[in-house]
């Protein structure tokens, strides 16, 4: 039997919105409490709302956007790797203590996890060095995710982890909700909105284990 967990944080009135990013709005154009013959929402949201993927055209000229990625590099193979012991920051030698899979999604388990469904945005996430953002990228992986806005420190503007994995063409998923996954091997899937322009979109996220 498969077990499938759902990653995704719910969007609504309780979801920490990055500073700046407008909050989801929903509105109705229609009503069947009203005497419409449907209900109908219209909804507003930002492309870096709550679980998305960006990428690398949300960091560089020219990077990739939604169109340029197959369906199947948003699902595969994956590993949750356990970094819930930094206070900090995720370095290099931390994660020379784990044994990284190749060609896996990557996701990044820290204690963000533990107030990653706050209705308030956080600041002081652990995030990923960049020798440790470049400790990930020679394992080749698929995708590098993590339990909060992004993998720099709240408020950066060179955004240096974020580039060097741009730079690669590698998708960053992020806002993932962890906490309920173990570590070890398992299978991945965030898929966006087929919207080819766009340089991020919300995604469902989840993962299982065979």
């Amino acid at each position: 039997m498969r077990t499938i967990i759902d990653l995704t944080l719910p969007i609504g009135p309780g979801l920490a919105v990055y500073p700046g990013d407008p909050p989801p709005e929903r509105r109705l154009a229609s009503d069947l409490a009203q005497g419409d013959p449907v209900t109908a929402s219209v909804l507003t949201i930002g492309a870096h709302i709550g679980t998305h993927v960006d990428l690398p055209a949300h960091f560089i000229p020219g990077g990739k956007a939604l169109g340029d990625y197959p369906i199947d590099a948003f699902i595969g193979p994956a590993q949750v790797l356990d970094l819930t012991d930094v206070a900090q920051h995720i370095d290099e030698a931390r994660l020379a203590r784990e044994t990284i899979a190749e060609d896996r999604h990557l996701l990044l388990k820290t204690r963000n996890a533990s107030f990653i469904r706050s209705p308030v945005f956080r600041e002081d996430t652990v995030f990923l060095a960049p020798d440790a953002a470049a400790h990930l990228l020679a394992a080749h992986p698929r995708s590098i995710g993590i339990d909060c806005y992004s993998l720099d420190p709240a408020g950066s503007a060179r955004l240096p982890s974020h580039r060097l994995c741009a730079e690669r063409g590698l998708p960053v998923f992020v806002c993932l909700d962890l906490g309920p996954a173990p570590p070890g091997a398992c299978w991945f899937a965030g898929v966006p909105l087929n919207y080819p322009e766009l340089e991020g979109a919300p995604v469902r996220a989840w993962f299982w284990r065979p």
